[in-house]
């Protein structure tokens, strides 16, 4: 997904005419949604991780 991310802006930065400029404004709305998806599933799955090594750690059992 990063290259095709990044190919994408890499022709709207490269080209010159109104479907470049028309295009780039998306392709920055797109890169700043998927960093917030990113932060946000990698925020998700550290509490999880953290709260799996919690209960291995008190001496629980984590699954069933």
């Amino acid at each position: 997904m990063q290259r095709h991310v990044a190919a994408i802006a890499a022709v709207a930065q490269r080209r010159d005419d109104e479907t470049a400029d028309a295009l780039r404004p998306d392709v920055t709305r797109l890169v700043a949604y998927l960093l917030l998806g990113g932060g946000m599933l990698a925020a998700i799955l550290a509490v999880l991780s953290y709260a799996i090594l919690a209960r291995i750690d008190q001496g629980f059992a984590v699954f069933g």
